[in-house]
């Protein structure tokens, strides 16, 4: 009896592990983007000439495991490593993350779309924008001024 005990615990915690914590680490963008269909847990980095982004795929909530019904949305960790150009300023948003909500299927970059996300990295980003546009438009206050007169 005790070692069927035994047995049923190792068993629980290998499905534990495979199911929650287990990823698969993509090499390819092809990979991830099938992982990412199915919201199977993995992980990539994707390496561009301007950026280096990590995302790790959550993976299906244990509701989703119990019924296909509730796979509504699959959520990804995105996190941004490097800034290999850009402004200065864009520096302070390396080492930030964010958690997006992609709906279950989608296969996109999921910081394309920022109202589905929340964190750090998506009030950084926000701020960064507010503050280049709030500079664009002190800079050009004379040619707005210019062409809001001409459409009254």
């Amino acid at each position: 009896m005790f070692v069927f005990i035994i047995a049923v615990i190792v068993i629980l915690a290998a499905a534990l592990y495979l199911l929650y914590f287990y990823k698969v680490n993509c090499s390819s963008k092809e990979c991830f983007n099938d992982k990412l269909a199915e919201c199977d847990r993995a992980s990539f980095i994707e390496d561009s000439k301007d950026t280096a982004w990590q995302y790790d795929i959550n993976g299906k909530s244990f509701m989703c495991l119990l019924s296909q019904n509730y796979c509504t949305e699959c959520k990804v960790n995105v996190k941004l490593l490097l800034i290999k150009s850009g402004s200065v300023d864009s520096g302070k948003l390396e080492g930030l993350d964010m958690v997006c909500s992609l709906p279950f299927g989608l296969v996109r970059n999921p910081q394309e779309d920022l109202a589905n996300c929340h964190g750090d990295l998506k009030e950084q980003m926000q701020d960064l924008m507010i503050n280049r546009l709030h500079a664009y438009i002190l800079s050009h206050v004379g040619e707005i001024g210019v062409e809001l007169d001409k459409v009254v």
